[in-house]
C-alpha cells in the first residue's frame, strides 16, 4: 500500500520526535542507550565518527528522547553558525532561556566578563532551569559539528573548553547548593579530533579526554532495520532478504563499511521511484532497476536540473578538487556564480551545507554535505570535458578543413607570391599555437599534441616554415605536460588500493582498467584521472576482459553471470548467464 510521506529522510538527518518529526529512526538502539548512559554519568563526553555514520541523527532521534525521559532537558547547539555576532557563552544563555524557565539566584556573582574562566560555573551555579511542567530539568547542551569552530574561532573555542574544565573540578562545588545542574558533549567528525585533542594538550585538559564515545558504522543487522521498519507492509512477501542484500550493496563503501547517509539515501530514493512506477509494492525487480541506473548521479541530476550549464560546471569544477575530494567557495561566491541553487542548501534537494570560515572573518563557506557527492560530481566533470573535448575536435576538423583549402590554394598562389605564402604559413601557426594553448589551459594535453604535431610533419605544409616562437613554446609546454601525466598514471596505480588483478590497457592506449575492492576503476591514461567507476558489482575484485577493439568490457559477476559494459563510458550494455563468448580459466577471462 502507497504511503504519502517518505519513511526515510534521505540524506537530512533525522530529528527529534519532539520537534515533530514522524520518522522512525532505527538500527542504533544500542548506541542510543550507551550514549545517553555515558552523559548521564559524566558532565563532559565527545562522540565522535566518521563522515556519514550519522552522529546527528543518533544524537537528535536517539539519544535525546532517552535523555528526555531521565529528566534531562537535551539541547543542540551549533555553535560556529548560532553564535556569528556573540559569544559562546551568550549563545548558551539564550538558547536555555528559550528552552526552560530560569529561575536565578543571587547566592553566586558573575565576572564582569563571560571569557572569565568563572563565568560559565558562576552563571549555571546562580541558575535553575524549570519545564514546561514546573518541574526541574538538566540541561544536555550538545555542541554539534564541533569541528567548525576550531576552524572559524578557535580562541573562543579553547576558552569554552576551559570553563567547562572548571566547573567539572570538584573543589568548585558550593555543597548542597550545587547540584551540577549539567551536561555537555561535543559532536565531530573523526578526522578532525585532533584539533579537539590539541586544544585539550595545550590547556592541560587531558582528563576531558577520557569519556568519548566512537560512532562506529551501521551494522548489517542495524542496516536491515533501516531498510525494513520503516517500510514494513511496502515489501514483496518473500522477498525482503535479496531486497536488503541489494540495497546494503549499494551503501557499503570499498573497506566494507555501511554509510548511513547514504543508506537512508538510496532507501529514500528507491521510495520514490516505487511511488512513480505504479507498481502495488516494491519488488527485488524494482530495487534492481533502480540500482542499475546510477541512483547517485540521477539524485545529482534532478536536484540540479533547474541549474544552467554555468551553474553546474561551477558547481562541479569548485566543490571537488582534481583528487576527488570535497572542495569549498565562499558563501558570497557560490551566491553569485550559482543564483538559483539555494535550494541545495535546504529541504529534500539538499546537497550542500554552510560551514564557518575561518580565513575571512565570521562568514560561511559552502561545501558538499557528504563525501559520497564527490564521485558523481567528478564524473560530471569528466563528461562535460569529453562533451568540450569532442566539440573542439570538430573545431578542428573544420579548421583542418579550412586549412587544406588554403593550403591548396597557397600552392597555386606560391607561384606568383612566396612572400605572401609564408605569411599566410606563419598566421596560421600562430593561429595553431593559440588553439594548443587553450587546449592546454583546459588540460586536454593529448588533443594540443595532436594540434601541434601538424606543424613539425615534414611532408605536411607548414615544413616551409620555420617553427613559430608561439607554437615552440607551445610544444615544450605540451610536452612537459604529458610527462607529469604519465607520472600522474603511475600515481593512480598507487591510489586506487590493493590491485587484486593485472591492470590492463585498452588497444589504443587512451584508457586503464583495474580491479579493485568495490568494482572496477577506468583511468584515463593521457592525464591519470579517473575516468569512470563501475561500482557494487556483488564481489571483491571481479575478473574482467577488454575485447580487441577496446569498446566492450565484461565482467564477472557471478560464477554464472557476465556483465557487458560500453567503454570508456562504463555504462551497461547487457547481462549474460551464459558465456558463448567467454572463458573460464586460471583466474583470467579472455574475451573474443
Amino acid at each position: 500500500m502507497k504511503t504519502e510521506m517518505n519513511p526515510w529522510a534521505g540524506l537530512a538527518s533525522y530529528q527529534d520526535p519532539a520537534a515533530g518529526s514522524t520518522l522512525l529512526f532505527c538500527g542504533r538502539d544500542n548506541e542510543s542507550y550507551d550514549l545517553a548512559a555515558l552523559v548521564d554519568d559524566n558532565i563532559f563526553c565527545t562522540l565522535y565518527g566518521k563522515s556519514g555514520t550519522g552522529k546527528t541523527s543518533l544524537l537528535n532521534a536517539g539519544m535525546f528522547p532517552r535523555l528526555r525521559a531521565m529528566g534531562y532537558l537535551p539541547l543542540s547547539i551549533r555553535l560556529g553558525m548560532e553564535a556569528m555576532d556573540t559569544t559562546f557563552q551568550q549563545c548558551i544563555a539564550a538558547r536555555l532561556g528559550k528552552a526552560a524557565t530560569l529561575q536565578t539566584s543571587e547566592t553566586v556573582s558573575l565576572p564582569a566578563s563571560d571569557q572569565d574562566e568563572r563565568w560559565l560555573w558562576a552563571w549555571f551555579a546562580r541558575t535553575r532551569f524549570v519545564d514546561a511542567e514546573s518541574k526541574t530539568c538538566f540541561p544536555v547542551l550538545v555542541f554539534d559539528q564541533f569541528e567548525e569552530v576550531f576552524r572559524s574561532r578557535r580562541a573562543e573555542a579553547e576558552t569554552l573548553l576551559r570553563q567547562i574544565h572548571f566547573m567539572m573540578d570538584p573543589s568548585h562545588s558550593l555543597g548542597d547548593d550545587y547540584d551540577y545542574n549539567f551536561r555537555f558533549l561535543a559532536s565531530i567528525r573523526e578526522d578532525d579530533l585532533y584539533l579537539l585533542e590539541d586544544s585539550l594538550d595545550r590547556h592541560f585538559m587531558g582528563d576531558m579526554k577520557q569519556c568519548r564515545y566512537r560512532l562506529n558504522s551501521l551494522t548489517d543487522e542495524g542496516a536491515r532495520e533501516v531498510i525494513l521498519k520503516p517500510g514494513e507492509g511496502l515489501y514483496s512477501t518473500g522477498e525482503q532478504d535479496a531486497i536488503v542484500y541489494t540495497v546494503i550493496g549499494i551503501a557499503r563503501s570499498a573497506d566494507g563499511s555501511i554509510n548511513t547517509n547514504i543508506l537512508s539515501l538510496v532507501c529514500s530514493r528507491i521510495y520514490e521511484h516505487y511511488k512513480r512506477s505504479g507498481d502495488s509494492n516494491i519488488s527485488l525487480d524494482l530495487v534492481r532497476r533502480f540500482v542499475s541506473s546510477n541512483p547517485f548521479e540521477q539524485f545529482y541530476n534532478e536536484v540540479t536540473a533547474d541549474l544552467s550549464e554555468r551553474e553546474k560546471q561551477f558547481i562541479e569544477d569548485r566543490l571537488v578538487d582534481a583528487a576527488g575530494r570535497r572542495g569549498s567557495v565562499s558563501e558570497p561566491d557560490f551566491e553569485k556564480n550559482v543564483p538559483n541553487g539555494a535550494h541545495l542548501l535546504e529541504g529534500t534537494g539538499r546537497i550542500l551545507q554552510r560551514v564557518a570560515s575561518g580565513t575571512e572573518g565570521r562568514s560561511y563557506r559552502i561545501e558538499l554535505i557528504h563525501d559520497s557527492f564527490c564521485a558523481p560530481l567528478a564524473d560530471q566533470k569528466l563528461k562535460r570535458a569529453a562533451r568540450r573535448r569532442r566539440r573542439v575536435i570538430a573545431a578542428l576538423s573544420a579548421v583542418a578543413l579550412v586549412v587544406a583549402a588554403v593550403a591548396a590554394y597557397i600552392v597555386v598562389a606560391s607561384i606568383r607570391n612566396a612572400r605572401q605564402t609564408r605569411e599566410i604559413l606563419i598566421q596560421q601557426e600562430k593561429f595553431y599555437a593559440k588553439q594548443a594553448s587553450q587546449l592546454l589551459d583546459e588540460g586536454d594535453t593529448y588533443t594540443a599534441l595532436l594540434l601541434l604535431n601538424e606543424l613539425t610533419d615534414p611532408d605536411g605544409p607548414f615544413a616551409k616554415v620555420p617553427l613559430q616562437p608561439e607554437a615552440e613554446r607551445q610544444m615544450r609546454r605540451a610536452v612537459q605536460m604529458y610527462d607529469e601525466a604519465e607520472w600522474q598514471v603511475e600515481l593512480s596505480l598507487r591510489k586506487v588500493g590493493y590491485i587484486a588483478r593485472t591492470p590492463q590497457i585498452t588497444p589504443d592506449g587512451k584508457y586503464m582498467v583495474v580491479s579493485i575492492p568495490g568494482g572496477i576503476k577506468i583511468i584515463n591514461c593521457q592525464n591519470g584521472e579517473l575516468e569512470n567507476w563501475i561500482r557494487y558489482l556483488g564481489i571483491e575484485n571481479p575478473l574482467f576482459a577488454i575485447s580487441h577493439n577496446g569498446g566492450k568490457l565484461a565482467a564477472l559477476v557471478k560464477h554464472d553471470s557476465i556483465k557487458l559494459y560500453d567503454l570508456p563510458s562504463g555504462t551497461l550494455d547487457k547481462s549474460l548467464d551464459i558465456e558463448p563468448c567467454m572463458i573460464w580459466e586460471d583466474e583470467y577471462l579472455s574475451f573474443s
